[in-house]
């Protein structure tokens, strides 16, 4: 059951369409990213980012990174955050600079296993933006904050980036009515990630309900036709390892 809602809502976000005045598009920018961790500290790293440092918090507060989390499954990290400010590189630069980040990263980079995958000079692995809708009806330090992943079939990137962009019919208001909100989905490699939030109260039932609504029904098929894994287990929810509001 659990695994059919996760294989289930994932299809409804994608369907996402237009935008309603009731809601707000917030002006920033995303960015999301991947990178292994090490089995024997992965509980460790978790426990770590559980007493995060107030400094190092305080210095991603003021270089305007906001809504920033990190999630895990199986030994994969997948990070997203959103910048709200007007010069990006000089911004990571100062976080660069900062000594409290750096010793936080004499920690945690150990820790870590870079992608094989990722660029020159990158050591998380960055995700191109796959589909965004960057709506919200709620702030989201006021949400539950989730993500889940799957793997794309080998030569099936493409098809599943064109079947995302071009929704049968607006799904949007649909979402905002059972609280769903700022989803954004991004890939890397073979790897694909969902992240949203929740700012509602009863989530297995406005997710029930977004289930039933028949465009759901007849496009998930397609969805799924890319994707790895059988139907109820392509999507997998990932672990909240860490967030700032």
């Amino acid at each position: 059951m659990k695994a059919f809602m996760v294989a289930g809502f994932c299809c409804v976000f994608l369907s996402l369409g237009c935008q309603q005045a009731d809601t707000v598009v917030t002006d920033v920018d995303r960015y999301a990213a991947l990178i292994a961790v090490k089995p024997e500290y992965e509980e460790r790293y978790i426990i770590l980012h559980k007493n995060a440092f107030p400094q190092v918090l305080e210095a991603i507060y003021e270089a305007n990174i906001i809504n920033y989390s990190i999630f895990l499954h199986d030994g994969l990290l997948f990070s997203y955050f959103e910048y709200a400010g007007n010069d990006f590189d000089a911004d990571m630069g100062a976080i660069a600079q900062d000594s409290t980040s750096q010793e936080w990263w004499k920690l945690t980079d150990p820790m870590q296993k870079p992608l094989t995958t990722r660029k020159e000079g990158e050591w998380w692995a960055s995700m191109d933006s796959f589909f965004g809708r960057p709506v919200k009806s709620e702030p989201s330090k006021n949400c539950q904050r989730f993500a889940v992943i799957a793997r794309v079939m080998p030569g099936h990137r493409v098809q599943l980036k064109r079947i995302l962009g071009e929704p049968p019919e607006s799904f949007l208001q649909h979402c905002i009515d059972h609280s769903i909100q700022n989803v954004s989905l991004f890939a890397h490699a073979d790897y694909i990630c969902l992240y949203y939030e929740y700012n509602g109260k009863e989530y297995a039932k406005d997710i029930r309900a977004l289930q039933s609504k028949p465009i759901f029904k007849t496009w998930k098929d397609e969805i799924y036709s890319h994707l790895c894994g059988e139907k109820e287990e392509a999507w997998t929810q990932m672990r909240s390892v860490f967030y700032t509001p």
